[in-house]
């Protein structure tokens, strides 16, 4: 796997949970921060994928029934309930 070098600036408390982890299970600081971010991410990619198909499912709804009422916003207590 070719690794690319960044920087960034973590809260002191996270940096300090991260050190924890790698004490207690002897990873380093650098594989604990690249496992969160690539669970993390791909947890993200996913549930923007399943909402983008959702709403397309949704979309695709409109126009499978035609009820042949063209004033429903004007009228809807009559087309609905009779009166």
């Amino acid at each position: 796997m070719e690794l690319i070098r960044k920087q960034v600036y973590l809260p002191k408390k996270l940096s300090k949970r991260v050190e924890t982890v790698s004490k207690e299970t002897k990873e380093s600081f650098s594989d604990i921060v690249t496992e969160a971010l690539d669970d993390y991410t791909k947890k993200i990619l996913t549930l923007r994928k399943t909402k983008k198909k959702r709403r397309e499912n949704l979309l695709g709804l409109i126009g499978l029934i035609n009820s042949g009422v063209t004033d429903g916003s004007i009228n809807h207590d009559k087309e609905l309930y009779g009166s």
